[in-house]
């Protein structure tokens, strides 16, 4: 999954992340949507949000055109 976003916007939440013990985007974008899903009443476990094993993946596949 891909989410589009603004270059800035990145580049300030890039910035952020140190100060917040992060020390990549997607564990505080995973993050962010579980606590906004649990001020909405939405239980979901944080095991959910863990990122998948990368384990023997050689990267992103190629693009097809």
């Amino acid at each position: 999954m891909y989410i589009s976003m603004n270059e800035q916007f990145i580049e300030v939440i890039g910035a952020a992340l140190p100060n917040m013990g992060y020390s990549d985007r997607s564990s505080f974008i995973r993050n962010v949507i579980i606590e906004k899903l649990h001020m909405e009443g939405i239980e979901v476990s944080r095991t959910l949000s863990l990122a998948r094993s990368r384990v023997g993946k050689g990267g992103r596949p190629p693009k097809n055109k």
